[in-house]
């Protein structure tokens, strides 16, 4: 219930192929697109940052996965077409 009240969109999924295991409901406030969106689409996360950023987001995997964080900004398209600007910040839990 706290992480789901959290303004703060927290997700939990798996590094090696995308599958999605929880996303709070802050999601649909930043991006526009229910949590269940991202449950039937493993890649929509993905699919809607801006093209201009996503193969600095695609690069940014690779530090990722060696460094075990990353932050980066981006901007993400809107359902509506708004464009946002995110911080999103990553980190690898193992086990």
């Amino acid at each position: 219930d706290i992480i789901n009240n959290l303004s703060d969109v927290i997700w939990s999924a798996s590094l090696d192929d995308s599958v999605l295991y929880y996303v709070n409901e802050a999601c649909l406030k930043l991006y526009g697109y229910a949590s269940g969106s991202f449950y039937a689409d493993r890649m929509l996360w993905f699919k809607v940052i801006h093209p201009e950023d996503a193969p600095r987001v695609l690069a940014n995997q690779e530090v990722l996965v060696r460094n075990g964080f990353v932050a980066h900004e981006y901007r993400i398209i809107m359902p509506d077409g708004e464009i946002k600007w995110v911080l999103n910040r990553v980190w690898i839990i193992k086990d």
